[in-house]
């Protein structure tokens, strides 16, 4: 079953590209592509985890990429048609990029605040654990311990950062984002990359590792691809921009990604359970059919957290359940078990389908995968016709968020983990007062405010008329 889940997944890849004109950038193709690649890794390593498919998780997955897929086309010819009906479509058709321009003094002086809170953020988890500074080694180990406690351990809740210390690594993260258009959007108007630039990103990318944690920098830098392409069709109006130089750079880049993800991990002393970096690899990039599929034979006889939406919504339920007064808050955590099969560990991760069938059932999975759908392909319609301005376009950053989330949705809930959370609602602010502060910012060609000032013209005709 598992190959023939990996051929039916990769053709439906193909009809994919083909149908939204070879845009790489597309939700549906997105979606796609990170089961495709996790099924073939499945493929490879079907004997050793004993991984006979079972119809109903072939179903589940099969069933639930076709869904993403048919609503993101019927959103996509929806408000295409609502386009070709809008006298406004001549007016927003102009996509192309411009340049934007920071002062130097701006991103030096941001370089100096970046430093100085990843070492106010070291010093508070070296201290939150216990440990000591007398070396490297002890730094690094404190971290690791840091991170275990809070992915693993019920100590998590004593343990603790200075909200104030959190907040500022949180606002490096999205500026990680922000800083990182802004080096694509330059290279591609005029080829040139600024030096401050590139050590802000950076600097942004290993502060967000520092909590020992890889998921904010993977997010960031698989946001990049986003931006580059979203761009680069931008600036070439849509008309296609796939090569065959540009898919060897793809593969280029990806095994660079994987190289420092394995780098990554031995030097933070993550366990690793085989001498073979593919055996390494296959538990993040394949494990997770195999961990869903042991799930649903066994769901009805699981003893499942009571609280709703517990596995779905945790950035909601963790932010919230408290101040909202939820029952059962305190003993709310993620049910995601370790698994292995013949002494092979197979990690914990599930795919996205996992927390929605655990919590909803197959019906909830339906409605979450269709919600994802929505949200992904009307955010990406928009961005395709926002015009290019003088600063950072904040839809195409959500849209960035938005891609990373659904290319590892393969590995688990990274959708409504990050989307609904209110995390995400900062970086919005982060990035609104970045261009404030960054950015020449045109008040008066602003869209939203061109839209109140004529809200407002419009009621004082009325109100002149009525007194008339």
């Amino acid at each position: 079953m598992i190959y023939l889940l990996c051929i039916l997944l990769s053709l439906l890849l193909v009809v994919c590209f083909i149908y939204n004109k070879k845009d790489v950038t597309a939700p549906a193709v997105i979606f796609t592509t990170g089961f495709t690649f996790q099924s073939l890794w499945a493929c490879i390593y079907k004997k050793t985890w004993n991984l006979d498919l079972h119809i109903n998780t072939f179903l589940v997955i099969l069933l639930g990429i076709l869904e993403f897929v048919c609503i993101s086309f019927m959103i996509k010819r929806i408000l295409n048609k609502l386009r070709l009906k809008s006298k406004e479509e001549s007016e927003i058709s102009i996509n192309k990029i411009q340049r934007i321009n920071i002062k130097k003094y701006k991103e030096v002086i941001f370089i100096l605040f970046i430093i100085s809170v990843s070492i106010l953020y070291v010093y508070y988890i070296v201290k939150a654990v216990g440990g000591s500074f007398n070396n490297i080694s002890e730094i690094i180990n404190s971290i690791t311990k840091y991170d275990n406690i809070m992915k693993f351990s019920e100590q998590y809740q004593t343990v603790r950062i200075p909200s104030l210390i959190s907040n500022l690594q949180l606002l490096i993260i999205a500026c990680g984002y922000w800083f990182l258009y802004i080096i694509i959007n330059n290279y591609l108007c005029d080829k040139k990359i600024n030096v401050f630039e590139i050590v802000i990103v950076l600097l942004c990318v290993i502060c967000s590792i520092l909590d020992g944690s890889r998921g904010n920098a993977l997010m960031i830098l698989l946001a990049g691809f986003a931006y580059y392409f979203v761009l680069l069709n931008k600036k070439n109006n849509f008309t296609g921009v796939i090569s065959k130089k540009m898919i060897r750079n793809i593969f280029i880049v990806g095994l660079l990604f994987i190289v420092v993800f394995v780098l990554y991990a031995k030097i933070m002393g993550r366990n690793m359970q085989s001498n073979s970096i593919f055996d390494y690899l296959s538990v993040y990039l394949g494990a997770e059919v195999k961990n869903l599929d042991l799930f649903l034979q066994e769901k009805n006889n699981i003893e499942k957290n009571t609280i709703w939406g517990s596995q779905t919504f945790i950035a909601i339920i963790a932010t919230w359940g408290k101040k909202i007064g939820f029952n059962g808050y305190h003993e709310y955590k993620l049910d995601l078990p370790f698994r292995s099969v013949n002494g092979v560990g197979l990690g914990n991760v599930y795919t996205t389908f996992y927390p929605y069938i655990y919590d909803f059932g197959y019906i909830g999975c339906i409605v979450l995968v269709a919600i994802m759908a929505i949200l992904s392909q009307v955010c990406y319609e928009i961005i395709k016709k926002i015009r290019g301005k003088k600063n950072v376009q904040i839809c195409v950053l959500i849209y960035g968020v938005i891609y990373s989330c659904l290319l590892l949705s393969f590995f688990s809930n990274k959708f409504f983990e990050n989307i609904f959370s209110m995390n995400f609602i900062k970086y919005i602010v982060i990035w609104f007062l970045l261009n404030l502060v960054f950015c020449e910012f045109d008040y008066k060609d602003n869209r939203i405010i061109k839209y109140f000032k004529n809200l407002i013209k419009g009621k004082r005709k009325v109100d002149e008329e009525i007194c008339n």
